[in-house]
Order: structure tokens, then C-alpha cells, then sequence
């Protein structure tokens, strides 16, 4: 089932590749969840909205620079630092950050680049020791 060559499953997978929930993806475009899930099931007519794919590709594209940063400091410097933010609460933020890291260890696993990984306690922290997405 896809509109212009784009699924209801592909958006769950990207969905789900940044680390938002469905509920998440609600709270960012002010909806009810309960939108969110007809969008990804196949038993109902209604489609993610132009504003939620806008939404999952920024996502996405931020993801894919952050790992290429990664990618680009390991080339240069050698093994890289990541850090994943310890969640007490989930939340959207966290999320992101951490489904950011992932993806890089991933592809550092991959690539047989080295690596260590730390938590912070805070995403404000990780902003600040975050030089891959600059």
C-alpha cells in the first residue's frame, strides 16, 4: 500500500529507525495517537500526512549526518567517543539522541571502526559533548 511510492510500512520503519513511538509522532504534529496507527495499519485508508513525512525525513537526514560525522571523525582521529543519554523519563528528545547513536554504533560495527560508548544523564549534556552533527 504506498502513495507516490511511499508505504504506510516504510513510514513505521523510518518511524521507528529515530526512536519515536507512534504516541511520540502524535505529540510532535499535535494528534491523537490514534492517527498515528491507521497511518501504519494496512486495515485502514488513511495515510501519513505530508507534514509527517516532512517530520520523518528531517529526522532521518539529521540521523544520517550525525553518522557521517561519526564516520568522518573516526577517519581522521581514529577511535570515537559516543554518548547515549541514561533515560529516567522517556521522552522525545532521548529518544532521538539515542536512536542517533545507535545507528552510528551500527555502522561503526560495520565498518570494523572503534569505539566506546558512555552515558550522560541529561540530553543537554550530550548536546554539549556532541561535535558529529556540526
Amino acid at each position: 500500500m504506498s502513495v507516490g511510492g511511499r508505504s504506510k510500512a516504510e513510514f513505521a520503519a523510518l518511524r521507528e529507525l529515530v526512536g519515536l513511538s507512534q504516541s511520540m509522532v502524535a505529540d510532535v504534529l499535535h494528534l491523537n495517537s490514534k492517527s498515528v496507527k491507521s497511518w501504519e495499519s494496512p486495515a485502514f485508508k488513511a495515510r501519513p500526512s505530508e507534514a509527517a513525512w516532512k517530520e520523518i525525513d528531517a529526522l532521518v537526514e539529521s540521523m544520517n549526518k550525525f553518522v557521517e560525522g561519526v564516520l568522518r571523525e573516526a577517519s581522521q582521529n581514529g577511535p570515537v567517543e559516543l554518548c547515549i543519554v541514561r533515560i529516567k523519563h522517556r521522552d522525545i528528545s532521548s529518544e532521538i539522541v539515542n536512536a542517533r547513536v545507535r545507528a552510528a554504533v551500527y555502522v561503526l560495527i560495520s565498518e570494523d571502526v572503534a569505539f566506546t560508548v558512555r552515558y550522560v544523564d541529561t540530553v543537554e549534556e550530550w548536546e554539549k559533548l556532541d561535535t558529529y552533527s556540526r
